[in-house]
């Protein structure tokens, strides 16, 4: 059975058990605390002889992310956690950090990248007590004026909201693994897949589970599981795969990054046994609601210590909430209609962000970034429906665009357009579809 939950600034300096298990490893090895802690000592050793304060990292191995991460809290740095590693990406943190730690491209930066950790000195390292409220983590994402917003958080906001669901969903854990289709360096992530299963003593996947046949090969390996997923992996799960024998290997669905429609939620009812939990919130303001659709239209119920109101233009979503740096009001993007009792119903939003693939898109953004390209005099990003959903770009040419799609074709002008977008983000979020005026 899982420990005793320990808030996460307090894990290192209290300790487990050093055979407990921490992280399942693809070959189903596992990794124990004591491996685990000597990882994250080796770290310590790194980060406390330099003199960097501010560091990127970036890691797609979640045990390695994970001890990094946490040698990071114990030294005191800043943490800025990138979603991904683009070339144009890596160049825009080049000037905001004082070094790099993980997976990124030495080539492209002037800063100093570290890949590896030191095993000397390890066993001179003692771990202390953190002050949560000192520790910063940065996290980008889209922000309302057509650049990435840096936001950033205490460790002590992040605690707090695991002890939010640990509250909500501990005592129905059992002995559990964590597995995730979402990446831990968004912040969804991070809270379900690494910190909330290290403060509550349960074992997690190194990999990240990227296609559905990942999916059910994970839920088959382990006994019982939790599944933190997206509604983008979960509305296509392979048809071809016997996804009844899944039932009794999963204890917990949790989904978010985006409302999850009906139909979809009553299928993985069938499909994987139960409905989904949902999680409803954001970036800047973490987990808000909840909610289990039972029912078309189902509300979604405000989490504990939450509270949550229209402001005072009728139509926005505005709270109070332990995840926020304090506690004043915060007015959300969100537009709402209240219920009562802690409930409402989300009636869309009134900026530029939408969400593709459960992943937050500025489509200000992407604007922005066409044109700056020679081609591009106008640009406007909109979101629309096909077979699913994706970005489409109208675009007015310059002079020379006008020249380069007569002389090289539509084709030809789409795709160094589709390659020059690639520097900056994720393939979901690059417009699928472009139109020239």
């Amino acid at each position: 059975m899982a420990e005793q939950f320990v808030p996460i600034e307090q894990l290192l300096s209290v300790g487990r058990p050093q055979d407990m298990p921490v992280v399942n490893k693809k070959d189903q090895a596992l990794v124990t605390w004591q491996v685990w802690g000597d990882m994250v000592r080796a770290w310590v050793v790194v980060f406390s002889s330099h003199e960097a304060e501010r560091w990127a990292l970036f890691c797609e191995s979640s045990l390695e992310f994970s001890a990094m991460f946490f040698a990071l809290i114990q030294c005191g740095k800043e943490i800025i956690l990138p979603s991904n590693i683009q070339a144009g990406t890596q160049k825009q943190l080049d000037g905001l950090v004082d070094a790099f730690v993980g997976d990124f491209d030495a080539g492209l930066l002037s800063k100093p990248v570290i890949k590896m950790h030191k095993q000397d000195g390890k066993d001179d390292v003692c771990f202390q007590n953190v002050n949560a409220e000192q520790i910063t983590i940065t996290i980008f994402t889209s922000g309302s004026t057509g650049n990435p917003s840096t936001i950033s958080k205490s460790l002590g906001q992040l605690s707090r909201e695991v002890g939010t669901l640990h509250g909500l969903w501990g005592d129905s854990l059992g002995d559990v693994s964590f597995i995730s289709s979402v990446s831990h360096q968004h912040i969804y992530g991070l809270l379900f897949k690494i910190l909330w299963p290290l403060a509550a003593g349960h074992p997690f996947q190194d990999t990240t589970c990227h296609y559905g046949e990942d999916i059910y090969t994970s839920l088959m390996e382990q006994k019982s599981c939790v599944l933190i997923s997206s509604p983008s992996h979960l509305e296509r799960l392979p048809e071809s795969l016997p996804w009844s024998n899944t039932h009794k290997h999963i204890a917990l669905l949790f989904t978010s990054t985006a409302p999850l429609k009906f139909e979809t939620a009553v299928q993985l009812k069938s499909s994987l046994g139960q409905l989904p939990l949902e999680i409803f919130g954001s970036s800047e303001t973490g987990g808000i609601s909840w909610r289990v659709q039972a029912k078309p239209e189902q509300s979604w119920k405000a989490m504990p210590g939450i509270v949550v109101r229209v402001a005072s233009n009728g139509r926005n979503l505005e709270l109070k909430s332990p995840h926020l740096a304090d506690s004043s009001w915060y007015l959300a993007d969100d537009l709402i209609e209240i219920l009562g009792n802690g409930e409402f119903h989300l009636r869309g939003r009134v900026d530029t962000i939408v969400k593709i693939e459960g992943k937050r898109i500025n489509l200000s953004e992407v604007e922005k970034n066409l044109q700056q390209h020679v081609y591009v005099s106008k640009a406007r990003v909109i979101k629309m429906t096909f077979n699913r959903d994706q970005t489409v770009a109208i675009i007015a040419l310059t002079s020379d665009g006008i020249e380069a799609l007569q002389r090289q074709g539509k084709h030809t002008l789409n795709r160094q357009l589709t390659k020059y977008l690639n520097q900056y983000f994720e393939p979901v979020v690059i417009p699928k579809r472009f139109r020239f005026l």
